[in-house]
């Protein structure tokens, strides 16, 4: 199936191979960690593809019981969000938005990295960069309405896929 949004080059299975790429050894694009979370970034020739790896370890089973057990917190520009999630992406942010050029993003994340998306789709919508698709694999729902609110404005082009 073909993504929609403009996406047409990129597929639903590239997606997911890309995806599933962030668990590999030495995954193909290029690698962005930060404590527990990993993204890859992959260039098409019309698209940039953020992936964000879902939970692979001991450390990150850790910090997702935690994260079970958080209170939400309160970010000033998009709303309430799970705590942890918003840790995360918080640490993610600066790293990825020095990676990017002038294409389209399109933006995917699976398990925890999917509870990040929408938080890091948010803080995109601050910046000049074109943010395409955003696709949330096993994703926590880890926002509130001001967050939501915000990508559904922007009419962002998004689906999740659940197993």
């Amino acid at each position: 199936m073909a993504a929609t949004g403009g996406c047409s080059a990129v597929t639903d299975a590239d997606l997911a191979a890309l995806e599933l790429d962030t668990y590999a050894i030495n995954p193909a694009g290029e690698v962005i960690a930060i404590g527990c979370d990993r993204a890859v970034i992959t260039r098409t020739p019309e698209f940039t593809v953020i992936s964000l790896m879902g939970t692979n370890d001991a450390a990150g089973w850790i910090s997702n019981f935690r994260v079970m057990g958080a209170v939400p917190a309160e970010h000033p520009e998009i709303g309430v969000c799970e705590s942890g999630f918003l840790a995360g992406a918080e640490a993610m942010w600066p790293l990825l938005v020095r990676a990017l050029d002038d294409r389209p993003v399109i933006l995917q994340g699976h398990s925890r990295g999917a509870g990040m998306v929408p938080i890091l789709a948010a803080f995109m919508l601050r910046t000049p960069h074109t943010l395409a698709r955003v696709v949330m694999w096993e994703a926590p729902w880890c926002v509130g309405p001001v967050c939501k609110q915000l990508l559904t404005d922007a009419e962002v082009d998004g689906v999740q896929w659940w197993h």
